[in-house]
């Protein structure tokens, strides 16, 4: 509709503006038009996605669409003519152009405004020069009467987005979070896994994941009831979370008894302090073993670290990679099992692991294996 309105604009002003102006007009308008278009038509990766990529696209989109709007309200100076056709066909095109804007009230409330000022102020003194005082007063009133309904829409509408991206955020948080432990569920894990990997993958940064398995979980969720396992769950989850210290870490609930932190541009040896830290941590909780005296619950936790190879196709044989990872720090938990509970075992992940210094653990265990 606007562009069939633009040509007829333009074909109409041509007999009664001068030509080249109305040329060079259209002509800039269409090429902003067309970059615009390819910009909205650019596509924020989701393994690429962060709040700086996001800040740059929207900045990118208010830029753009304010120049669209000064273009058109320039149209309100210098295409302005006598003839009522023109002034009618102009006074519903930029109408029309001012109501396409309204999505801008995702981005920023003050963009909208301030394209709507751009927008309507060249035709409203354009309209202060040209008109008798009766006609300024009419179209004034009629100009006046716009803009105080489309402030009230804007103010429920902007008000009606906010909510809805609430509500979606909430939706969005409950949907990833464990509602027990209030970590991050596999689901979120999974996908957080997918996007650090392919960051460390670009920028060549090692990567290290901590599985952490509570040692005979099965044997106290039997003993005491699913209540008190959910607590003892809660507590340890606590633990957790207080030792993923950095903003980037994620710590997540991958199973029943079953937690992993990921650890981004962190080698082996950062891992194993995280992890020599939540063993101390969940030992000082004390929760009581069921059937030995003396004992308390305590966690067997595998580590692997890589650094990512970087792929030259667009090809998905790269998932082997994380694969590796994954599996790597899921094999030292096990080992960690074997060799009697409440041990560190650190995992080699392929060809490709960061380099891995030989640790001890903080318990009295006997020195953990480097699994290959």
């Amino acid at each position: 509709m606007i562009l069939a309105l633009t040509l007829l604009f333009s074909l109409l002003s041509s007999r009664s503006t001068d030509r080249q102006t109305l040329f060079l007009w259209l002509g800039v308008l269409t090429i902003t038009g067309f970059v615009r278009l390819g910009h909205n038509a650019t596509e924020i990766k989701p393994e690429t996605v962060d709040s700086s990529s996001v800040k740059s696209w929207v900045g990118k989109y208010i830029l753009l669409t304010t120049f669209m709007s000064s273009l058109w309200g320039a149209a309100g100076i210098f295409l302005f003519t006598q003839v009522p056709v023109v002034q009618t066909t102009l006074l519903i095109l930029l109408v029309a152009i001012l109501i396409s804007t309204i999505p801008l009230l995702l981005a920023s409330k003050a963009a909208f405004f301030a394209q709507f000022i751009s927008i309507l102020a060249p035709l409203t003194f354009s309209i202060g020069i040209n008109f008798t005082h009766t006609q300024y007063l009419m179209l004034s009133i009629s100009l006046i009467a716009l803009a105080i309904t489309i402030i009230f829409a804007s103010n429920y509408l902007n008000q009606v987005i906010i909510q809805l991206q609430e509500t979606q955020q909430a939706l969005q948080t409950q949907a990833d979070t464990d509602q027990i432990t209030q970590l991050a569920n596999r689901r979120a894990f999974d996908g957080a896994f997918k996007k650090e990997w392919r960051r460390s993958t670009r920028e060549q940064r090692p990567l290290s994941l901590l599985i952490i398995d509570v040692d005979d979980f099965k044997l106290y969720n039997d003993t005491f009831g699913h209540v008190a396992g959910d607590r003892c769950l809660k507590k340890i989850a606590r633990a957790i979370q207080e030792n993923a210290k950095r903003p980037g870490d994620i710590a997540a609930r991958v199973g029943g008894e079953e937690f992993a932190i990921l650890l981004p541009d962190a080698q082996s040896d950062g891992a194993m302090t995280v992890a020599k830290r939540l063993q101390t941590s969940v030992n000082r909780l004390d929760i009581k073993h069921p059937t030995k005296t003396n004992q308390h619950l305590t966690v067997s936790i595998g580590i692997s670290s890589c650094l990512p190879l970087q792929q030259n196709t667009d090809s998905k044989q790269d998932i082997v990679y994380p694969a590796m990872l994954m599996k790597s720090a899921d094999d030292a938990m096990y080992q960690a099992k074997r060799n009697g509970k409440d041990t560190i075992v650190i995992g080699k992940c392929g060809v490709h692991s960061a380099p891995i210094p030989l640790h001890k653990d903080s318990s009295e265990s006997p020195p953990a294996p480097v699994l290959t």
